[in-house]
């Protein structure tokens, strides 16, 4: 049975690894296009290595065996089918758009969920053991709709209003602190909740 239980701990930390590197991973393609810019203002060039990027990440997250999920996949997709475009037709329209398209359907499903079904996206990711008030994860839930039609229509604004190098400077720092304020914005909301389940969580390692 410790037998058991401790093969069963090290599957999971060997799990947690991978998907450690994965996190870590995921964070090079915005990297290497943000440095790729900056130093070549080639936008088609850049666009290119962004792809190249994301490819190679899923590549090697599936080689490692971490998981993946269906966000990082779609994001992927869009990359490759917007970026592709870009650099073959010489248009970088394509590749400005993808976060108003990907915020566009993240916006549908989210809003959708509220409609069809007994729970909404937002609780069926979260943990079972995270307690909170159904009406709170359905306020989030719906806050994060407003959210990314919002973000998405400013992208559109910048693209339109300002040169490519502002659009760069907003897709890498911009965007980050919008996506910062609104997930500290729902974990302020949901503050309470998230301090017990913390408390949980540590009295199970324990």
């Amino acid at each position: 049975m410790r037998d058991r239980l401790k093969l069963q701990q090290n599957d999971r930390k060997v799990s947690m690894d991978k998907n450690k590197i994965a996190k870590f991973l995921e964070f090079l393609p915005i990297v290497a296009f943000g440095i790729t810019w900056f130093t070549t203002k080639d936008i088609y060039l850049t666009t290119l290595v962004l792809v190249i990027f994301m490819t190679l990440f899923i590549i090697v997250s599936k080689l490692i065996g971490a998981e993946l999920t269906k966000f990082q996949i779609g994001t992927w997709i869009a990359v490759t089918v917007l970026g592709g475009s870009t650099f073959l037709f010489r248009n970088d329209l394509f590749i400005k758009w993808k976060t108003t398209i990907i915020n566009s359907v993240l916006a549908l499903i989210f809003a959708s969920s509220h409609l069809i079904g007994k729970k909404t996206i937002l609780e069926k990711f979260i943990p079972e053991k995270f307690k909170a008030p159904k009406q709170k994860l359905r306020n989030v839930n719906f806050a994060a709709v407003i959210y990314f039609l919002i973000s998405g229509g400013i992208n559109l604004l910048v693209v339109y209003k300002l040169d490519t190098n502002d659009w760069v400077k907003f897709k890498i720092f911009g965007m980050f602190l919008l996506n910062a304020c609104f997930v500290g914005g729902s974990f302020y909301y949901l503050r309470e909740y998230l301090k017990d389940f913390f408390e949980s969580m540590e009295k199970e390692k324990s």
